[in-house]
């Protein structure tokens, strides 16, 4: 398909999943093929990723040190690892999210939820609970549902996925999510009700044998003039996690089927328009898809790697 056998096309495809892998195949399968089999990503860098990954690592390493003896260096250390983690890197076109506002929004958010006396504390369950990560094999032992195995590997997929701290309050287990935002306002709080990447979280805290329901999403809004906050704690059902679990389920299913088969649906509808347009939007009207591959960069995405 596309220059790849149908042999190479199993051989690529993940065997690490995560929300952003199904929630992507759910929407639209090609764009799935094209991002997580082919590897193709937009030569323009990212500011969204980039200024959210160096924003994560300096709020992990302010709580890392706020809550390890070392409070009044925290705020210097975190400044020392974003403007590491930031690097060379320059916006292109017109973004709030310059380095300058995004270190500015680090400094509002300590300011906003001052640590180490946060209403959210690491959790002492955990010996390292900040950028906590899982990967947890999607098999029977570990869901209670049966799931298939890799189509080339004949191994296990993994689930996994990486949140910013295992925290409590009130003496009860909370994990925490931080985003940086383009845009908050009314809506915001709702876009969360139902997030499958929150409820994942919950679903695997729950399969490693945590008594955990509950997600804070703090947001943070760099704007020209302003720094805005906004919380949204959401706590999601048994129910909704078995639903989620269901939904998974029949996710990998149909991504084994359509990858054996080579059968892999367009969207045609707003996946093609949403965020501003989908960026293979070339590759899905060319009678010849790998004439536009040189347009692209190449990114093999680990849902693993620190900061994504």
């Amino acid at each position: 398909m596309y220059s790849l056998t149908q042999t190479e096309v199993l051989q690529r495809l993940p065997q690490v999943l995560d929300n952003t892998i199904l929630s992507t195949f759910r929407t639209c399968q090609h764009k799935a093929l094209w991002e997580f089999v082919f590897g193709l990503t937009s030569s323009t860098p990212s500011v969204h990723l980039h200024a959210g990954g160096a924003f994560s690592r300096a709020l992990e390493t302010l709580y890392r040190n706020a809550y390890n003896g070392k409070a009044s260096e925290a705020l210097t250390r975190a400044h020392f690892d974003f403007d590491k983690a930031w690097g060379s890197f320059q916006p292109v076109g017109k973004t709030t999210k310059t380095k300058d506002r995004v270190w500015e929004a680090v400094e509002s958010y300590a300011n906003t939820y001052h640590p180490p006396s946060d209403y959210i504390e690491p959790s002492p369950l955990f010996g390292n609970p900040f950028e906590y990560s899982f990967a947890i094999p999607l098999e029977h032992s570990a869901w209670g549902v049966d799931f298939p195995n890799h189509p080339f590997t004949n191994q296990p997929f993994l689930y996994a996925g990486r949140f910013d701290m295992v925290g409590q309050h009130s003496s009860q287990l909370r994990l925490r999510d931080d985003k940086l935002n383009t845009q908050l306002g009314p809506n915001w709080e709702a876009s969360w009700t139902l997030r499958s990447q929150f409820i994942g979280y919950v679903a695997a805290m729950q399969v490693l044998g945590y008594d955990v329901d509950t997600v804070e999403i703090r947001g943070v809004q760099p704007l020209v003039n302003s720094i805005n906050h906004q919380t949204a704690v959401k706590t999601y059902s048994r129910v909704v996690v078995r639903r989620w679990l269901e939904q998974v389920q029949r996710d990998v299913r149909e991504l084994v089927r359509v990858a054996t088969a080579g059968d892999w649906s367009h969207n045609f509808a707003d996946a093609c328009s949403a965020y501003g347009g989908c960026p293979f939007l070339d590759l899905c009207r060319a009678n010849d898809p790998t004439a536009y591959f040189h347009t692209f960069a190449n990114r093999v995405w680990n849902p693993l790697d620190a900061h994504v």
